[in-house]
């Protein structure tokens, strides 16, 4: 039998917020993405702001696609307002700030409310957790009883956050074996579970595929069956 998580984790979630349609019984989603500052396949470069990794359009289409799927934007919050001072020169500031063009570049927290659905995201943008993690997105990663693994691949050290196990949820559209077939650095959260068996136990409890053209929802006993038959559906299709 399925369990529907109280609190689901996406890290690296863009504008898709097609889980909250398919977990409906779910109240509160926490999104994590380090756009528009960077794009989340290059946050092993960041150490200072390269403008040509800015994603300007980002905000605007995360909000135009909640406010299509019913979700009201209700709070803004910068966690570090002074974070831009870290990454970027004084010359440079001073030059965004009279061309007003660099914008949500510091680690801020929205959170949209479904009046209809009774669902929260609280989704955390610019934000990379080896570098921007706070109180409160270490307790929102700790508290949380699944995680999203689609697209974007955590590092290992998202494990540290893990205060109890977690249902892994992984989409039937990503194909998961290739994705660990062509890992070049050996340290995401695929690689972990493909190659530490016995420590599997400790940080997931569940392994969920979701169907990504229907939604459909199955549950698989432990990562191999899951890597099993996410393959198969890639050698049938």
């Amino acid at each position: 039998m399925l369990k529907y998580p109280n609190k689901i984790l996406y890290i690296g979630a863009g504008c898709n917020i097609e889980p909250v349609k398919h977990f409906l019984k779910t109240k509160e989603f926490i999104f994590v993405d380090s756009q528009p500052r960077i794009k989340n396949e290059n946050l092993h470069l960041e150490t200072t702001f390269d403008k040509k990794e800015y994603v300007s359009d980002f905000v605007n289409n995360l909000l135009l696609t909640c406010v299509f799927n019913g979700f009201e934007l209700v709070s803004t919050t910068i966690l570090d307002k002074k974070y831009h001072t870290k990454i970027i020169s004084k010359k440079e500031r001073f030059i965004n700030w009279f061309k007003k063009g660099f914008k949500n570049i510091n680690p801020t927290m929205l959170v949209f409310i479904n009046k209809n659905t009774q669902q929260k995201i609280i989704y955390y943008i610019s934000t990379n957790i080896n570098l921007n993690i706070t109180p409160k997105l270490r307790d929102d990663i700790s508290s949380s009883d699944a995680i999203i693994v689609s697209e974007y691949f955590s590092e290992i050290n998202i494990l540290e956050y893990f205060n109890n196990t977690k249902i892994f949820i992984g989409y039937s559209n990503i194909n998961y074996k290739n994705r660990i077939d062509d890992i070049p650095l050996k340290n995401d959260i695929l690689f972990f579970l493909h190659n530490y068996h016995c420590n599997r136990l400790y940080f997931f409890s569940e392994f969920y595929m979701v169907d990504y053209e229907t939604g459909i929802i199955i549950k698989y006993e432990d990562f191999d069956k899951f890597l099993y038959y996410n393959s198969k559906y890639f050698k049938d299709k």
